[in-house]
């Protein structure tokens, strides 16, 4: 079965590495490898940042970094799950699900045509440890995304399938920008050297809660049962009722 999905190209160059004394292999080994090496370099490296310590907002974590040029970058995994996104089920990989989701019928009018031509070119980088690439976003891009579905949510194109992708996009907006004025005080008075390092993740996620607990505790029960029977939707057992409109 695998000689039959061989290409011409493919069984040309097992052709000629037949022909090739020993010397001529390991000679053209090496001529691929230095290419991939100079592929590699070409690539921006990971100055700060790594796997192990993650930008957690409360329950998610999110493998971070800052490239030598400056930009701030997020795992593309770790984006697909801050969103309330499963990694499989949309394709080969997890870049699949997130431009996927981005250029569906229902999210897509309310996407720039910036934010769309950036999604379209993931950022390529070297790991801090330089022996391994790594793909992500700019880290702008995650409240972008998080815009362009409330904006679909609000003009009731949201699918109900995505409710909860709103619901998290939602939080995040509130719980970025609780942070983000924190932030910036620490750095108009100085305090941002006296704190401790991790006093920003610890608000974020705090807040992060706050915001899940004051929409869960928004109207009471009944009012969700009514909703649920105007849209003609069953009414769960034992999961979150509460649907964003």
């Amino acid at each position: 079965m695998a000689a039959e999905r061989e290409t011409p190209q493919s069984k040309g160059g097992k052709a000629r590495a037949t022909k090739m004394s020993p010397e001529a292999r390991r000679a053209t080994a090496r001529a691929g490898a230095a290419a991939r090496w100079q592929a590699l370099k070409s690539l921006p490296k990971a100055t700060h940042g790594s796997a192990e310590r993650p930008l957690r907002i409360g329950d998610i974590e999110i493998p971070c970094y800052v490239l030598e040029d400056g930009r701030r970058v997020l795992s593309l995994g770790g984006m697909v799950k801050a969103l309330g996104m499963s990694i499989g089920g949309a394709g080969a990989g997890e870049g699949d699900r997130l431009t996927k989701f981005a250029s569906g019928k229902a999210v897509s009018p309310f996407i720039s045509n910036e934010l769309s031509s950036r999604m379209a070119e993931p950022v390529r980088f070297r790991a801090p440890s330089g022996g391994s690439v790594a793909t992500g976003y700019e880290a702008t891009i995650l409240p972008e995304i998080c815009d362009a579905v409330l904006a679909a949510r609000k003009a009731g194109a949201i699918l109900k399938q995505q409710l909860h992708i709103a619901e998290q996009c939602e939080a995040l907006i509130r719980a970025f920008a609780k942070v983000g004025i924190v932030a910036l005080v620490d750095e108009a008075t100085g305090f941002q050297q006296d704190r401790d390092r991790d006093e920003l993740h610890r608000l974020l996620s705090v807040y992060l809660s706050e915001e899940r607990l004051a929409w869960a505790r928004r109207f009471p029960d009944e009012f969700y049962r009514h909703i649920y029977r105007l849209k003609g939707w069953k009414w769960p057992v034992g999961r979150a009722k509460t649907p964003l409109l």
